[in-house]
């Protein structure tokens, strides 16, 4: 999350002031209670927090608004072209498996992505599933690991 406000800072020409905390609840008590101005936040973790009024949502950070959010514009929307931040998990395998195992895998992986009971799931979570090839994976995964790079650098992060 802290990059996500680096990447905003940089894209938007914005001074921002990191908070680092040492406990997991302290940055959304802190939130709550108007302490800190902002966080960026998860979907599944924001949700409870719109829905109790604890938060007001300001912008979701994926090319379209989100399906548990319906009300909250994207960041493209408010004007900040090509500001794209999504959660995104993946499966890997080590380097030498060979390729029909790999093929298998994937196959069996479309099939759940596909699944009617994991897309009602996903949407409860306001989730997406992308069912790329293994390529198109190693690329995503690629560029992801340049762009955060990009901004590590830029904001002159370094390491704890």
């Amino acid at each position: 999350m802290h990059l996500c406000g680096e990447l905003l800072a940089h894209m938007a020409g914005l001074k921002l002031t990191h908070i680092p905390y040492k406990r997991a609840a302290q940055p959304y008590a802190d939130l709550a209670s108007g302490r800190i101005d902002f966080m960026f936040l998860g979907t599944t973790a924001v949700v409870p927090l719109v829905s109790a009024s604890k938060v007001r949502a300001l912008a979701v950070t994926s090319p379209r608004r989100s399906t548990p959010l319906p009300d909250v514009p994207s960041m493209e929307e408010l004007g900040l072209h090509c500001y794209k931040v999504v959660a995104w998990n993946g499966i890997s395998a080590p380097a030498r498996t060979p390729r029909p195992i790999l093929e298998k895998i994937h196959a069996d992986l479309v099939k759940v992505i596909g699944s009617a009971d994991f897309a009602q799931y996903l949407r409860k979570t306001g989730s997406d599933a992308v069912a790329s090839t293994p390529e198109q994976f190693s690329a995503f995964f690629r560029n992801e690991v340049d762009k955060w790079a990009a901004v590590i650098k830029s904001a002159g992060i370094k390491p704890e």
